[in-house]
């Protein structure tokens, strides 16, 4: 048998008989008790925030290495690929395959071995908003709208909860939702999270709300008041009257200004009776006075003109 630490050399003759050998060839054959080191590429890394890392390989004395990506489509990028320690950027989300593949002399790519960067996506929660007018809510999707990877790579918790109403969870990711009779006429909203598994402190949050309180009825319009009274107390035209204030249901403000530009009456709260006086109940002379009528939240209904007052 063979021994190790020892060198031997073979004979091939070729022989056509009557010719004898005619062609000879021999080989080298060394052994040796010392095996090659296998590559080890390292442990596999998960990054969470980070977009680039270190590489960190073995390299046995007498090898050498060099690092491939073996990724299709990554945009990874390996700053010194026949160094075992290299910086690694511009790694693409998912997964990152690097492979270290060891020389020796007479012995090429003799051993390889391939690490996995994981780069996280990043995750996005996005508010939901749902009406309700004294109707369940079914199968409702918080998720449906936010923006991850693997939805099993997702963990999810309420940070509030509502405060009215009933909320199930249906057992698939979707919810359900319900009033009682003397709640349906309530808003209400709550905070849900959702967390990277393999990253925890990537983190988003976004608010889910109910809208159940049926929209205010806006007010209708103002319709215009007469262009002249005669405040003789006939009874007859004796107010500047807006014909449809009983069913005008916010705070109307009037402002009467002479034809020089001073204000002579003044109200926000007109009751619908001025008969031509000032803020002193004193009458006004006749002529043509401007009057300007604000309504609305904000006074954001506006109406102006002229009134002329006859005696």
């Amino acid at each position: 048998g063979l021994i190790a630490e020892n060198t031997y050399i073979f004979f091939w003759t070729l022989n056509n008989g009557s010719c004898g050998d005619y062609s000879t060839d021999n080989m080298f054959l060394s052994l040796s008790n010392h095996l090659l080191t296998p590559a080890d590429a390292g442990a596999d890394q998960n990054l969470c925030t980070e977009t680039e890392t270190n590489l960190a390989a073995n390299l046995p004395v007498n090898t050498s290495g060099e690092w491939v990506l073996v990724t299709e489509n990554s945009t990874a990028f390996i700053e010194n690929p026949l160094d075992n320690e290299t910086f690694v950027a511009d790694l693409s989300f998912g997964q990152n395959a690097f492979a270290w593949t060891l020389s020796a002399e007479n012995c090429p790519d003799y051993s390889s071995d391939t690490i996995i960067v994981f780069q996280n996506e990043k995750i996005e929660a996005n508010s939901d908003v749902y009406f309700n007018i004294g109707q369940p809510l079914v199968n409702l999707d918080f998720l449906a709208n936010d923006v991850f990877g693997n939805p099993s790579s997702i963990d999810f918790q309420f940070l509030s909860t509502p405060e009215f109403g009933v909320l199930q969870a249906n057992g698939d990711g979707t919810y359900n939702f319900s009033f009682s009779e003397e709640e349906d006429n309530k808003n209400v909203a709550f905070t849900y999270e959702i967390c990277l598994q393999n990253c925890p402190e990537i983190c988003a949050q976004a608010d889910v709300i109910i809208l159940s309180e049926a929209p205010p009825v806006a007010p209708p319009p103002l319709l215009a008041p007469p262009n002249v009274i005669t405040p003789n107390g006939d009874g007859t035209g004796d107010i500047f009257a807006i014909p449809n204030y009983s069913s005008y249901g916010g705070p109307i403000a009037l402002t009467v200004i002479d034809r020089w530009g001073n204000i002579v009456y003044e109200t926000k709260q007109y009751d619908n009776n001025w008969q031509g006086e000032d803020n002193h109940r004193t009458k006004l002379p006749e002529g043509t006075y401007f009057y300007i009528l604000r309504a609305g939240i904000g006074n954001d209904l506006e109406m102006h003109g002229s009134i002329t007052i006859v005696r």
